[in-house]
């Protein structure tokens, strides 16, 4: 082989060896970038997916909540008792009349899966003392009208729905992981594993000159949460309050339906419906050429000659005061005979028609409930305006100013009323 030959293929033999060398720095170099962005973006990732499974389970956690107090049979819109014992039961009765009740959410009595946080944690719950389903030392009576006793703020101490201060029913707490001076070891064999101390998984966090303490809420009614950006090595509960208006959306429906049923079933009975009760009578009384006011709950104490209810009404409407919170207006055709004033209705029902409700002109009886009191109203009153709410720009007060036409109200800021028409 020539000089010549032998240099040439030295030359390639190096040309050959620096490009394998730059290839595998530069798989070197990518290797070490790939992790690079590992690092930076696999911590990210997990953080997305925890809060993603934190957010999943509180919210899931709400609906059942709000859908027990719908479907219970005996007082509509309460709230179950914490679970005490960690056994995934709710323990009632569940401390004295007029304190707020925490531990752990009942997810058995809710018809739950143990629901966890993105830490890995079963969660914890709140219920105001005037929602607790606690036997003696529950509430007397609850509708739409019963007020939250609990107050939410966010980490910087300022408080959620400040608008709205007495509308956070319950709340559901997710702990996240343990921080300094938590113990949560466990205490028995349990599918949620742990403790019941609150103190080893609910925080304590002081903003200026106030400490808020979520493991002992319930005798300060005040809690705090984190956020996604904000949780720290002192604060990392996330909480989700359960407003009344959220709760009583749902319940309300319920009572609605049940009230038409009641009506409609005394329609079908007597072949008439009831008149009204005043605001003015609290008695709760029908009163004769009343066509729109409460549902009576006596019909003919003074109302003789219409049949008094037999088992239409529920008996949790009376005993939880909803004739307080729901409107009835009723045809004057379709009420009952009034012996010897029935020659006036007739007279007066001759060049009238029925109830109207969205230009539907043929509508016999309709019920609202009248959700919470909304800025400005007063309860209870005398006035209907302290009951159904504006209705919309251009028609404000078309179901305030007591004649026999209605629009279908829309939920919002200033209308929290609901509508069922009952006959036809």
């Amino acid at each position: 082989m020539s000089v010549e030959h032998k240099l040439q293929s030295a030359s390639a033999g190096a040309h050959q060896r620096g490009q394998a060398t730059l290839i595998t720095v530069l798989l070197v170099l990518g290797v070490a970038a790939t992790a690079l962005v590992y690092t930076m973006v696999s911590p990210a990732k997990t953080a997305i997916e925890s809060e993603n499974k934190t957010a999943a389970a509180l919210a899931r956690a709400r609906d059942a909540l709000i859908g027990y107090a719908a479907r219970n049979t005996t007082q509509p819109g309460i709230l179950p008792c914490p679970d005490s014992d960690n056994d995934g039961d709710a323990d009632s009765p569940c401390g004295a009349t007029g304190v707020t009740a925490i531990g752990r959410l009942p997810w058995k009595t809710l018809g739950l899966p143990d629901l966890r946080d993105g830490s890995g944690e079963c969660l914890w719950y709140a219920v105001s003392a005037n929602f607790k389903n606690s036997g003696a030392s529950g509430p007397s009576w609850l509708n739409s009208d019963s007020p939250g006793t609990l107050v939410v703020s966010d980490h910087n101490g300022t408080q959620l729905f400040p608008a709205m201060a007495t509308t956070v029913a319950a709340i559901i707490l997710a702990p996240g992981t343990t921080l300094s001076g938590q113990d949560r070891s466990p205490s028995s064999t349990t599918v949620c594993g742990g403790n019941t101390n609150a103190t080893n998984y609910l925080d304590t966090y002081t903003v200026g000159a106030t400490t808020f303490n979520n493991a002992t809420g319930g005798g300060t009614n005040s809690f705090i949460t984190a956020s996604p950006l904000t949780q720290s090595d002192q604060l990392n509960d996330r909480l989700l309050p359960l407003t009344t208006d959220a709760l009583f959306s749902v319940v309300e429906m319920r009572v609605l339906r049940e009230t038409r049923s009641a009506l409609r079933t005394y329609r079908t009975n007597n072949g008439y419906f009831p008149s009204a009760n005043a605001y003015t009578d609290a008695t709760y009384n029908c009163s004769y050429f009343q066509f729109q006011g409460r549902i009576p709950l006596n019909i003919n104490i003074t109302c003789t000659a219409f049949q008094n209810w037999g088992a239409e009404l529920p008996a949790w409407f009376a005993a939880n005061k909803w004739q307080e919170v729901t409107y009835y207006a009723v045809s004057p055709c379709r009420v009952g005979a009034i012996g010897a004033l029935q020659f006036i209705l007739d007279i007066f029902c001759s060049g009238l028609g029925d109830v109207t409700v969205d230009s539907n002109p043929s509508v016999h009886a309709v019920v609202f409930t009248t959700g919470r009191a909304l800025s400005g109203q007063t309860r209870p009153s005398t006035l209907v305006t302290d009951y159904l709410d504006i209705v919309q720009p251009g028609n404000s007060n078309e179901n305030q100013d007591l004649d026999d036409v209605f629009i279908s109200p829309v939920r919002s800021g200033t209308n929290n009323d609901r509508l069922l028409i009952a006959w036809p």
